[in-house]
């Protein structure tokens, strides 16, 4: 459901799905293909995700916003280091959480 009708912000490295999900709490998931690397590298990339999540929820106002949020991580995402990755990261989140803008035309 978060892919089809969700809202879809592309970042440098990622691109994140945000869904109101009706309930109370956001909800977090991530997705790493094979194109990315090996296992230890999707993962370490999964755990970056949940880190910079973790950490900046609150602070932008995620932890009591009703989302499903999906993070789909690019292939580029491997050349990346933490602090450049968690600081793309974070851009997508805030846009993702701002009010849709209306094109006028």
């Amino acid at each position: 459901r978060t892919y089809e009708a969700g809202r879809k912000e592309h970042t440098r490295f990622t691109v994140v799905f945000t869904l109101e999900n009706g309930l109370t709490h956001p909800r977090l998931g991530v997705t790493a293909t094979r194109k990315l690397g090996k296992a230890h590298v999707r993962n370490r990339f999964k755990r970056w995700v949940r880190e910079v999540y973790r950490v900046n929820r609150a602070p932008i106002g995620l932890s009591s916003a009703p989302l499903d949020i999906v993070v789909n991580i690019k292939t580029n995402a491997a050349d990346a280091d933490f602090r450049s990755f968690s600081e793309d990261l974070l851009r997508g989140f805030r846009r993702s959480i701002r009010p849709p803008q209306v094109r006028k035309g």
